[in-house]
């Protein structure tokens, strides 16, 4: 009978996070000494990873919007994507998987929440577990704390949310606009399938934000009416 509490960030903003946090993960890494990286790599990641992921963490010096998109770009549709006739808009949901890396495919499947759902639903009754997406909580923290307590059977009080404490080592990065609408597409049949899940099994729907991300023509699909 234990609370099961998932938080869900949109995933395209997972991703680009979840990179610049893997960035300075490695970087630290590679700061430590040539010897120990290359120890790390030979017994983690063998000769799994291509060697160019690895000569890009090197290069980086802030994790830059245009590293996360060498990072995620398909090699053949990377010098497209730089040609001022490129047109991202035509990019489907269907399409948008031909322009990604098979590197980045291994870190975006993170961001798959409907499968990962299904998995915990495999295993708990959806009774025991509570939905909460990130631009929820961040809109209004006294209300989503007060949701969880009562969730996990704690008395009513009142929450006062403590003052904001400025990570001065947190990254200013931003994801380039068309990598994010790429990624928009790349995650609608996902989203979709989350969806159902959330009003089949939790009565309720993806956040207002969300729907307005996914691809134009699934928004006015019967599930948002």
């Amino acid at each position: 009978n234990i609370p099961i509490i998932i938080t869900l960030r949109h995933p395209t903003s997972r991703s680009f996070s979840g990179f610049t946090f893997m960035c300075h993960h490695y970087k630290r890494i590679i700061n430590v000494t040539n010897s120990r990286y290359n120890h790390y790599l030979n017994t983690v990641y063998e000769k799994d990873t291509p060697d160019f992921v690895f000569a890009t963490y090197e290069k980086m010096k802030n994790c830059t919007g245009d590293d996360y998109h060498n990072f995620i770009a398909r090699d053949q549709t990377r010098e497209n994507r730089e040609d001022p006739n490129y047109n991202v808009s035509e990019v489907t949901p269907e399409t948008a998987m031909n322009h990604l890396s098979v590197f980045a495919l291994s870190h975006l499947q993170y961001g798959f929440f409907d499968s990962h759902m299904m998995n915990v639903l495999s295993y708990y009754p959806a009774k025991q577990v509570k939905v909460i997406f990130l631009e929820e909580w961040v809109r209004d923290i006294p209300a989503t704390a007060s949701m969880i307590g009562e969730f996990v059977g704690l008395p009513p009080y009142e929450y006062t949310p403590p003052k904001r404490v400025i990570n001065k080592g947190r990254s200013k990065a931003r994801i380039r606009p068309d990598d994010e609408l790429l990624l928009d597409n790349f995650y609608t049949p996902s989203l979709l399938n989350l969806e159902v899940i959330l009003q089949t099994y939790f009565n309720r729907s993806l956040p207002q934000e969300w729907k307005e991300r996914l691809q134009p023509s699934f928004r006015g699909a019967d599930s948002f009416s």
